[in-house]
Order: C-alpha cells, then sequence, then structure tokens
C-alpha cells in the first residue's frame, strides 16, 4: 500500500544519507557542502578542520570568502557558470599556503557539483592534494631531460671522437699499405722510413 510504500523510500533515503553522511566525513580529500546563493558553510569534513586547524563551530555558517578559501569572488562565480552549464567542473587548480610553515605552498585539484538538500542547493567542494603528486611528476621531467642531456652528449662526443679518430686512422692506412706493397719499389727504403714515423706518430696522437 501506499503507506508501506512510503515507508521504504524514506528508510532507503534515510540509509543514502546515512552512507553519505558516513563517505563524506571518513573521506581523506577535503570536501564541502556550502550554498549555491551567498557561499555559506553547511557542512565540511574532518580533513577540511584538520587543514585549515580550524573546529566546526569556526566554520559552519560563514562563507568560503570570511575563511580566504577564494582568491577573489569572480573565482567562485566562475566556477558556479561551470558546474551550471555542465553540471559538474573538474580538475579545478587552487594553491594555499600551508599552515604549518615546513609544508609552504601545498597543491589541490578540485572537482565540483550542485546538489540538492531539502530546498536548498548546495555545492559540493571535494578536493584532493596533489603537491606530492606534482613533485613527483617535476622530478619525472628532470629525470627525463637529464636522460635528454646526457644522451645528447653522449652522440656530441662520439661524434666528435670519431672524426679525431677518422683523419689518424686514415693516415696509418694509407702509409702501411704503401710499405706492404712497396709502391717505391724494393729499395726506396728512405720513404718507407718516412712512412713509418708517419704511422707512428698517427698512433701517438690516437
Amino acid at each position: 500500500n501506499n503507506i508501506t510504500d512510503r515507508k521504504l523510500i524514506e528508510e532507503a533515503l534515510q540509509q543514502s544519507e546515512r552512507l553519505f553522511s558516513k563517505m563524506f566525513h571518513s573521506s581523506p580529500d577535503v570536501m564541502i557542502l556550502s550554498t549555491v546563493a551567498d557561499g555559506r558553510l553547511v557542512e565540511v569534513n574532518d580533513t577540511f578542520l584538520k587543514l585549515r586547524q580550524l573546529k566546526r563551530e569556526d566554520v559552519i555558517g560563514r562563507t568560503g570568502a570570511e575563511l580566504g578559501l577564494w582568491h577573489d569572488g569572480a573565482e567562485r562565480e566562475r566556477v558556479i557558470e561551470a558546474v551550471r552549464i555542465d553540471g559538474m567542473a573538474r580538475n579545478i587548480p587552487s594553491a594555499h599556503q600551508s599552515l604549518d610553515p615546513e609544508k609552504g605552498l601545498r597543491h589541490y585539484a578540485a572537482s565540483a557539483e550542485l546538489v540538492r538538500l531539502g530546498e536548498d542547493e548546495l555545492l559540493l567542494w571535494v578536493a584532493r592534494d596533489i603537491t606530492d603528486l606534482r613533485r613527483t611528476e617535476e622530478e619525472l621531467r628532470r629525470s627525463k631531460r637529464g636522460a635528454e642531456e646526457a644522451s645528447r652528449a653522449k652522440s656530441e662526443f662520439l661524434a666528435h671522437m670519431s672524426h679525431e679518430l677518422r683523419t689518424p686512422l686514415n693516415a696509418i692506412l694509407g702509409f702501411s699499405e704503401v710499405i706492404r706493397d712497396r709502391v717505391y719499389g724494393p729499395d726506396a727504403s728512405s720513404k718507407y722510413t718516412e712512412y713509418a714515423e708517419c704511422i707512428y706518430s698517427a698512433g701517438e696522437h690516437l
């Protein structure tokens, strides 16, 4: 009957809300629910509170601008416009100075989408810290550049050495061939001695 169906629907909704709440609060990513109208925070997870070193009562009901979450108001409006057009905005880059001086600037990739809670239209933010990933990627790029430079230097060295070796080798082979074939006859010992000295000199150069 209708009462039973309505009860099942309500139980399913409650279960869904409990599941969402559990995922929301246990996520290692920063998660924020804020109103679309004025950007007031409705809920945040523990990851956000730990990151900002704040208590829940310090942030709920305050706007992102008041908490310094936006560099400027236009940035938030651009994201909301993109969400309204596409239903979701992904890979929104942002950078925030960590409250821990040793951690320095932290980089995030965020996504945003519209959700409804009763009659309220909310914006769900999910932001992942990609600082370590960016650092790893930069190290890989540097490593790749280093390998490419080493390979280029090796190629240049081999090309230079090939040129340096070719001239004395040609002299050695050429003069050796003259002596071997007795090109000037069997009695041209002075000529062959001169060529032998050229061969020796070329060998010393090598």
